[in-house]
């Protein structure tokens, strides 16, 4: 197991408690998830669960404080950063090759297809013969191939070009994950698209709480679920305002 700074201690709680404040790694750009505007300003689902988190250990969400994270290690290497929310797929392995515990499920992530607004398709049924922009060599172009044999690959180099595939009408959908697919669609807030109900996988995203700091997890266990319950979050971040629709949403908390 890699060792984490302070993997060690179990008294996060007590540490943030003395300072009064929080501190949370986003993603510094990622719509719908998080947009970092500074130290006590994010918006996004991460952000207010971080404030969710906050205000259950220190009675305030504005003690939250949020710092821009690209990378795993910039968490291994900062021990101020107290926990991470960066679109994280939830897998075993993965806390014991970390040395992290992930938090409860914020969002149920998983492949779909992204069509433009107008387009009259329902589900991936609806697609047959139709030709659609994937990453190649890619586990998405896999499992697309997989579960849906006659919709035609248009392989593109990364995700960014088959987006710009996508956009330039090369193709009539575009397949990745529905995080990436939304957030990266919202920038082109001068069109609107959709994401099919169809799901080629499941991929649940969580948080990453350093394994010695089970006093943490154990708030975050009340505090995350308990802040997505009645779908509010959801819908502040998702539905209201996006020119991205989603054809049905994650699973309900």
């Amino acid at each position: 197991m890699l060792a984490l700074p302070g993997a060690g201690q179990a008294r996060r709680v007590a540490d943030i408690k003395t300072r009064g404040i929080l501190t949370c790694g986003l993603a510094p750009d990622m719509p719908g998830f998080s947009l970092v505007i500074g130290p006590a300003s994010a918006t996004g689902l991460d952000a207010d669960l971080c404030r969710a988190v906050a205000r259950a250990l220190l009675g305030d969400a504005a003690h939250a404080r949020f710092v821009p994270i690209a990378t795993i290690d910039q968490f291994r290497s900062d021990h101020t950063i107290d926990l991470v929310f960066h679109g994280l797929t939830a897998k075993p392995a993965r806390e014991e090759a970390w040395g992290v515990r992930f938090a409860p499920v914020s969002f149920q992530d998983g492949q779909a297809i992204a069509l433009h607004g107008d387009d009259p398709a329902r589900t991936a049924d609806d697609l047959d013969g139709a030709m659609v922009c994937v990453e190649r060599d890619s586990i998405f172009a896999g499992q697309l191939r997989r579960a849906r044999p006659n919709i035609r690959q248009l392989p593109q180099a990364n995700a960014t070009a088959a987006r710009m595939a996508f956009q330039a009408g090369r193709c009539r959908g575009w397949s990745w994950d529905v995080s990436g697919l939304f957030s990266a669609l919202s920038h082109d807030k001068a069109k609107r698209y959709r994401i099919l109900p169809d799901r080629f996988s499941i991929e649940p995203l969580a948080p990453i709480i350093r394994a010695g700091d089970a006093d943490l997890l154990k708030v975050a266990r009340r505090a995350i679920p308990a802040a997505l319950k009645d779908g509010t979050l959801y819908r502040r971040h998702f539905v209201e305002d996006a020119n991205v629709t989603l054809e049905r949403r994650p699973q309900r908390f």
